[in-house]
């Protein structure tokens, strides 16, 4: 048995340019808080090992600042932490891996190929292998002990046919590993079993662009050859999510604070939102109270204002031409009708607007 943590696609260095230099310098930090919180969680829990599956760092020529302090908080795991560089992290003669000193207990594979690392148990094997620039194919293939706990660490693709060495189901179920820890989709996407092999991807551990919606976090738990046990943990960096407010049937700001409050739940501190407004705007709401709200409640908050405004069905009654003509025709059809009729006159002259494009 062996227990381990599970990370992959850190993205350490990123910068998510939709943020102000401020957000994005608390975001960094959040990022390495959280870093020191699986630090802690292996220490705390006595782990076997600290497997990363690529993508530690955003790019190969990532600045030395960021290199030694990822390195300092590594270098406090009293368990190996071992990685398996990625195709933003690739292992080359300039990589971060090769320029700077790398503490005593973190181990790189640097070959394209599987090679082992024992752990001191006696018990378990990890392996892993590098990407050595941007593609890899990295065939999922070892001598493996059958008595022992084998476990694979890679960055690959799963089901893609990328150049990001792409990973089949063929080849999960011939591999013969007990677990295969894997990096590079950005989603989590349950932990999954072919065969007698346990693999999965931990999607990223935060988010490293505007389109990565939802919970980021990693694999905490137990190998073993019986029935491997591991679960998701969520990371406290802040999420991305997106709200769409519907305006169409506001009639007042009051309304619309409110339509906004029940959307927005509670406990947003740690999002970035990118809020969008849209339907018809019917009167001439004031979207800075709602923006307030917005910039209060969420770590940040992107707004775009989407609606259309609302106008009189009537006004181009008087034109010339095909619109004034068939406007005629309707509030003819109009001033004779009741009420539920005119609801229906009124719909289709709004359809036949849109239709000519008014």
């Amino acid at each position: 048995m062996a227990k381990i943590i599970h990370l992959a696609d850190l993205h350490i260095g990123t910068k998510l340019d939709f943020l102000p230099q401020n957000k994005q310098e608390t975001y960094q930090n959040t990022v390495f808080s959280e870093l020191e919180a699986v630090v802690f969680r292996a220490n705390n829990e006595k782990c076997d090992a600290l497997l990363i599956s690529g993508d530690l760092f955003d790019t190969p020529d990532i600045s030395g600042e960021i290199v030694s302090r990822t390195f300092s908080v590594l270098a406090k795991v009293l368990c190996p932490v071992l990685i398996s560089p990625g195709n933003h992290d690739y292992y080359y003669p300039q990589s971060p891996y090769t320029r700077f000193a790398i503490p005593v207990n973190i181990h790189v594979f640097d070959n394209r190929q599987l090679s082992a690392f024992p752990l001191e148990d006696g018990e378990t094997v990890i392996y892993g292998a590098a990407f050595q620039d941007m593609s890899a194919q990295i065939p999922l293939v070892a001598d493996l002990d059958r008595k022992k706990v084998n476990i694979c660490c890679v960055h690959g693709d799963i089901g893609g046919d990328s150049g990001y060495n792409p990973v089949s189901v063929e080849q999960l179920t011939q591999s013969g590993f007990d677990y295969i820890a894997l990096g590079h989709n950005h989603t989590f996407d349950g932990i999954k079993v072919v065969n007698s092999t346990v693999f999965a991807c931990t999607g990223a551990f935060c988010a490293t662009n505007k389109t990565e919606i939802g919970e980021k976090g990693y694999l905490f738990g137990e190998i073993t050859k019986e029935k491997p046990s591991l679960k998701f943990i969520k990371t406290d960096v802040p999420t991305i999510s997106r709200i769409d407010i519907d305006i169409s049937d506001i009639s007042n700001d009051n309304q619309l604070v409110e339509l906004a409050s029940n959307l927005i739940g509670k406990n947003t501190e740690n999002i970035c939102a990118f809020a969008t407004v849209f339907g018809k705007k019917q009167n001439n709401l004031n979207f800075k109270a709602l923006k307030n709200i917005l910039d209060e409640r969420f770590f940040y908050c992107i707004f775009a204002d989407e609606t259309l405004v609302s106008t009189d069905i009537w006004e181009k009654i008087d034109e010339d031409g095909l619109v004034g003509e068939a406007l005629r025709v309707f509030k003819n059809d109009y001033d004779k009708a009741d009420s539920a009729e005119r609801e229906k006159i009124s719909r289709a002259v709004k359809f036949t607007l849109e239709a000519l494009e008014v």
